[in-house]
């Protein structure tokens, strides 16, 4: 069977495997989000959280391909068991961000580009400033919210696929699009090959190993510095790849450096 056959088989059956291993006693199927549902928490000082979607569980082939762009700088490529999640469908907006800062929930105002602030991706966040917003939706919403790993957000960047063209993203070299302007993928997630970049869980490895094989986020080596997924808006076309990644330092703020939520299902 060919490697791309094999890996779409695994998909499949490990999606079913925990989609019914989901269904757990003691929790009830009325309750709990289900594959390709969309959702928000209520939050506690009566707004919503963000817009999320369920992720089937799966397993893939991570990071880097023979024949690709010799100049992204990829992870070796490894078999990855992702269980499900949920994950934002959107990058993370200013209108939330803001509303976060009104709640004295986040103490960083990041300023705008003129062409607007409202549902245009939030940018000039640093990583340690997500950890302060996914801090406030949790104590908010008495769910787990975090960043996705970087083998969570290269499980939904495929979406079940081969790699995507380049000029499937947003390539405008000034400006970011508000979030729900790039089309949306097979998981229903938009944004993921342009816009922003976007901070991810992980810790930077100091030698490149292999991810986690259970989709968990890689937490050792230099955590001064932690991953950023995706290409942005003003990247070259090549860069706008599911296996493209950099990093930062954890305190760096950049007009193209963004993120969004995603939160697991234990609860």
């Amino acid at each position: 069977m060919a490697a791309s056959a094999m890996l779409t088989a695994l998909l499949a059956a490990s999606a079913c495997s925990d989609l019914s291993a989901d269904r757990r006693p003691g929790s009830s199927a009325d309750d709990r989000p289900a594959p390709a549902d969309t959702f928000r928490d209520t939050m506690s000082n009566g707004g919503e959280g963000p817009l999320l979607t369920v992720v089937p569980g799966g397993t893939f082939e991570f990071g880097g391909r023979p024949g690709q762009e010799p100049l992204l700088p990829t992870r070796p490529s490894a078999v990855v068991t992702i269980p499900a999640f949920a994950i934002g469908v959107f990058e993370t907006s200013f209108s939330e961000w803001d509303a976060c800062v009104a709640d004295d929930g986040c103490t960083h105002w990041p300023t705008s580009r003129p062409l607007g602030r409202s549902e245009y991706p939030v940018y000039y966040v640093s990583w340690r400033d997500t950890q302060q917003y996914v801090a406030w939706l949790s104590r908010q919403t008495g769910k787990p919210y975090r960043l996705p790993s970087e083998s969570e957000w290269e499980y939904v960047a495929l979406a079940g696929g081969d790699l995507p063209a380049p000029n499937a993203a947003h390539l405008d070299t000034v400006n970011p699009w508000p979030v729900d302007s790039p089309p949306a993928n097979a998981f229903g997630l938009h944004g993921l090959y342009g816009n922003v970049r976007e901070w991810v869980q992980d810790c930077v490895d100091a030698v490149h190993v292999p991810p986690p094989p259970d989709g968990s986020a890689w937490l050792e080596g230099d955590c001064g510095e932690r991953v950023l997924r995706g290409g942005a808006f003003d990247y070259a076309g090549f860069r706008q790849h599911s296996t493209m990644r950099s990093f930062q330092a954890s305190t760096y703020r950049q007009f193209n450096t963004g993120f969004r939520v995603a939160r697991s299902l234990e609860q």
